[in-house]
């Protein structure tokens, strides 16, 4: 029974390492933890069962050429102790294809890079959640490591921040949104990302899911008003 087992376990842990393909490429490091989850469970730490290990992704903007995924990762190993991680993933079409939006691409450099770091820390300090508040905060500053998770949607850059780094004991990942608006001068405006969402907004085609003030229109109905347009251009 214990060799049936293995044998399912090793099979599951050929099927993450196979499947070569550009999706499975760009998760990577998800599929390393959970070879590292495996390889735990075949060592033979099972008095402390069950163990879990468990991924969410959701959508937090979709158009037809821009895509901002969110994930939350838990392991638990060791009951009752586990460790989270949070993950942003952005895609836009470039020559037909999806390419990651690399946040440094985006960002106009130092100085930039420095508005970002200086907005972030202002809103942290108004949060009396965070780390950041209070007469006697236990951080100051942010170092750039803590600006490397990211969403977007149709409003505002999102800076996610990974458990226990900026907060504690909140309820969801601590965040802090910056408005487009506020962030024309920090980011560089020949990044074709800025046309891409510009051009999704004006059309309204798009799905952001991130809160409540999140607007959507339906791909069924923007088509639909194309083909009305197209067949009616005085419309």
């Amino acid at each position: 029974m214990i060799l049936i087992r293995i044998g399912w376990l090793i099979a599951i842990v050929l099927m993450f390492s196979g499947c070569r393909d550009q999706s499975v490429v760009l998760l990577d490091d998800l599929s390393l933890l959970k070879k590292q989850f495996i390889a735990e469970v075949l060592e033979g730490a099972v008095d402390e069962c069950p163990f879990n290990l468990s991924y969410d992704l959701r959508t937090i903007f979709y158009s037809k050429e821009l895509v901002s995924l969110f994930g939350e990762f838990h392991q638990y190993t060791h009951l009752p102790h586990g460790w989270a991680k949070y993950e942003g993933r952005t895609f836009y079409k470039k020559n037909g294809k999806f390419t990651p939006l690399v946040l440094n691409d985006l960002i106009c450099g130092d100085d930039g890079w420095k508005f970002i770091r200086e907005y972030c820390e202002n809103a942290l300090r108004a949060d009396p959640c965070s780390y950041f508040s209070g007469e006697q905060p236990l951080r100051t500053v942010l170092e750039r490591e803590d600006l490397s998770t990211f969403i977007l949607d149709d409003q505002s850059l999102i800076l996610v921040f990974q458990p226990y780094t900026v907060a504690e004991g909140v309820d969801g990942p601590p965040i802090v949104r910056v408005r487009w608006e506020d962030l024309q001068k920090a980011i560089v405006s020949s990044h074709p990302v800025n046309a891409i969402l510009n051009d999704a907004i004006s059309s309204k085609c798009f799905v952001s899911s991130w809160d409540e003030n999140s607007r959507e229109r339906s791909f069924s109905e923007y088509d639909a008003s194309i083909r009305k347009t197209a067949s009616n251009p005085n419309l």
